[in-house]
């Protein structure tokens, strides 16, 4: 706990500081939604602001969309 409070102190992100936890083990994510919703999520996870992790998931969903969804990707300019 004592790694945790220093991290946080010296300015680490909350997400990242998590690693010194025990509990620090691989998961899995499983989310839902529908496309109104998938597209609010990519339009604020595609972004360079957004933590590298998130990032990396944001747009292999955007691809994986953009593949069984060409019609959207195309009016949204997925290219």
């Amino acid at each position: 706990m004592t790694e945790y409070r220093w991290a946080l102190e010296n300015g680490i992100a909350k997400e990242c500081a998590r690693m010194v936890l025990p509990m620090q083990t691989m998961t899995r994510l499983y989310m839902t939604g529908d496309i109104r919703s998938w597209i609010h999520y990519l339009e604020v996870r595609c972004g360079e602001d957004t933590q590298l992790e998130h990032r990396k998931i944001a747009l292999e969903i955007k691809n994986k969309l953009a593949e069984r969804l060409p019609v959207i990707a195309e009016a949204l300019a997925w290219s």
